[in-house]
């Protein structure tokens, strides 16, 4: 019987695992349209009799004949996968926008595409800083991880779930978007390098893809993406704060900063309240919470 290596964010031993059921239910209460709940078919790119590791008991190994049920599109050499109900996507454009609107409506106000240095910080009793790679100055062990995405037309391929090929080298995610529209990613290249999709992540993206929906040869290719994802030696992210400057520097999310967002505003909501921590010691990074207090209340 086959079974699943688990990447290191499914882990129960990380934040990652730790946090993740709990922003999907969080997400859920706050957005609509955005999230999707569908589910993910994880293939291993070796379909082979056994591999290393195992399964969570909330992950469901299909064989052949459930697979195709699952999705009828899917390469017919595949004959097993992991499929697991719980897991959600969002399609973050759609998710930014409504966040914008929000802000908008609750007259927060925005000041987007504006440059702040590190000498020209807001005044302010606490400055909540989490400029990603903008803060590269002030956080000198903060390394740029690059991604790159492809986006498609292919109205023609169904697809029910997220799909992700647990590749060695060259893992794959295809997700699902409205009219047609498919997300395939994401490189993973240790460099802070913004310029356009190489041909050689264009290719693996591609071929990767294709390998497990052959019918992606007929999809129409919409846009090619490039950024750059803020992490630290350990891929954790930390929450630091800076007393003398009465900075709180949140950072190093890494690829999953949509997943873990929800979970980290609630820890640092804490923190900047008046009540107990009780939460924060998830966090080993969230440190120094009577300093907060004594920023804002003194």
């Amino acid at each position: 019987m086959p079974t699943f290596k688990l990447p290191p964010w499914e882990s129960t031993a990380s934040p990652y695992g730790r946090n993740g059921s709990q922003t999907c239910q969080s997400r859920s209460s706050i957005v609509t349209t955005e999230l999707s709940c569908s589910g993910i078919v994880r293939i291993p790119a070796k379909q082979s009799a056994s591999s290393t590791g195992s399964l969570r008991e909330s992950h469901r190994l299909v064989g052949d004949s459930q697979l195709r049920e699952l999705e009828p599109e899917l390469n017919s050499r595949l004959s097993h996968a992991a499929y697991i109900s719980e897991e959600a996507q969002i399609d973050n454009r759609e998710f930014l926008k409504a966040v914008g609107l929000a802000l908008e409506e609750t007259r927060v106000e925005c000041h987007w595409n504006t440059f702040v240095s590190d000498h020209a910080l807001p005044d302010a009793g606490v400055v909540v800083d989490c400029r990603g790679m903008g803060a590269k100055s002030s956080r000198h062990n903060l390394r740029g991880v690059r991604g790159e995405i492809v986006r498609l037309h292919a109205p023609d391929i169904e697809l029910h779930h997220m799909l992700r090929l647990l590749h060695p080298r060259h893992p794959v995610y295809i997700v699902p978007r409205a009219e047609g529209r498919l997300v395939v990613g994401a490189t993973s290249v240790e460099s802070d390098d913004r310029s356009p999709v190489s041909v050689r992540g264009a290719l693996e993206l591609l071929a990767s893809a294709q390998s497990v929906l052959p019918a992606l040869g007929e999809a129409r290719i919409l846009e090619f993406n490039t950024q750059v994802r803020p992490a630290f030696p350990d891929n954790l992210p930390a929450i630091r704060f800076d007393r003398e400057r009465r900075v709180l520097r949140i950072n190093g999310l890494y690829r999953h900063g949509f997943l873990l967002t929800p979970t980290i505003v609630e820890d640092v909501l804490i923190l900047l309240s008046l009540e107990p921590p009780t939460r924060v010691e998830s966090w080993p990074s969230l440190r120094y919470h009577d300093e907060v207090h004594e920023c804002l209340f003194s």
